[in-house]
């Protein structure tokens, strides 16, 4: 009878198995039998009868009842926990005391200097920066605090173009509710040229935190295999377009209606297409990415309604469309309540990652 061995076959003395009344033979030193690697239970291991294809030497698992001592493969397959007992990413042991060098394709943030082959809890040979700032852990509570200064600064952009979006979205929704404005003294006219002003530096705001955003979110040369990059990408999709957007349907329409205005409302049609589908994205994928950061904090993250409801309300204003069609309401209340629910939707945003700054910044303040 033989044990499997990591060097190779260990023999055993068969005085050291026992057979049961059923005819089992086990081994009734496995309780006593130790072992250093750490996760493993031993005492759940038993050797039992071999079954069709089981090779010879090859140990079987007792089946645990209820009650019954863990399977020995249990701590390898559960995920690691945080101290509140939530489950992390299996990546969050990448940076501990037994992780492996890096692979192949981990970059210095600083220097873009190849990591590869050097120990998590090293330095730059390059530059000297800290390789945990630019390898992180999946738990923000054991990563290096430059790292976690990166993510609060990537929630901040991320805010900056909430803020530019819902004001955009507010003051259109001003300009088309002076439409609907009869008054005699020309209040209505008043008003729209307020709010298109205020559409204009907005919409310059816009483009100039998109592309503040899309630097921050590129400049890191690990970003596709961080975590959370999938999501962060879908980030940067729905902020281009939510540019792209804001450039066809509030800069360029207007300029192209002086030449035609049929290619002039091709662009605005265009534009908002193209503005609305990027806010839907940026309002999906950004509530999941802070609420991502908010549970690799260390906090059991809620979902607030108050940060999440506002994003139906846009759709309360395109339920108006058919009302408009057939002359009950006025095109306008379309667009100005349409547009007032993505203001809301925006400040939504901003609240869900104004939350998770928050959070963050009690973690760079504790001393390391």
């Amino acid at each position: 009878m033989f044990f499997g061995h990591a060097d190779g076959p260990l023999e055993t003395n068969p005085r050291d198995f026992r057979t049961d009344p059923a005819g089992r033979r086990t081994d009734h030193r496995a309780p006593e039998i130790e072992d250093e690697r750490p996760g493993i239970d031993l005492a759940g291991l038993r050797t039992g009868p071999r079954g069709p294809g089981r090779p010879p030497g090859a140990r079987q698992h007792a089946r645990p009842g209820p009650g019954g001592p863990p399977r020995a493969n249990d701590a390898a397959m559960a995920p690691p926990e945080h101290a509140d007992g939530q489950p992390l990413d299996p990546a969050a042991a990448r940076l501990g005391p037994d992780a492996e060098p890096l692979g192949a394709g981990v970059l210095c943030y600083q220097c873009t200097y190849d990591l590869a082959g050097l120990d998590a809890g090293g330095v730059c040979p390059e530059c000297g920066l800290a390789i945990a700032a630019s390898w992180p852990a999946w738990d923000l509570r054991a990563c290096h605090r430059a790292y976690v200064e990166r993510v609060r600064g990537e929630l901040g952009a991320i805010r900056h173009v909430a803020g530019c979006w819902g004001i955009l979205a507010l003051s259109g929704a001003i300009v088309a509710w002076a439409q609907t404005m009869p008054g005699p003294w020309g209040m209505g006219e008043q008003v729209g040229a307020v709010g298109a002003l205020v559409v204009f530096g907005s919409s310059i705001g816009m483009l100039a935190s998109c592309a503040g955003l899309e630097r921050r979110l590129r400049r890191d040369p690990n970003r596709a295999v961080l975590p959370g990059a999938a999501t962060r990408k879908a980030v940067l999709v729905g902020a281009a377009l939510l540019g792209a957007g804001t450039l066809a349907a509030v800069l360029v329409a207007p300029l192209a209606s002086v030449a035609s205005e049929d290619l002039g409302l091709l662009f605005a049609i265009v534009g908002a297409t193209a503005w609305l589908s990027g806010g839907l994205i940026v309002h999906v994928y950004v509530l999941a990415y802070a609420l991502q950061t908010l549970g690799r904090a260390g906090v059991r993250a809620r979902r607030a309604m108050l940060e999440e409801a506002p994003g139906v309300l846009p759709l309360a204003g395109l339920a108006l469309v058919p009302f408009a069609a057939f002359s009950v309401v006025h095109w306008a209340w379309v667009v100005a309540a349409t547009l007032l629910g993505v203001a809301l939707a925006a400040g939504g945003v901003a609240l869900r990652c104004g939350r998770a700054q928050r959070v963050l910044d009690g973690l760079i303040a504790k001393p390391a």
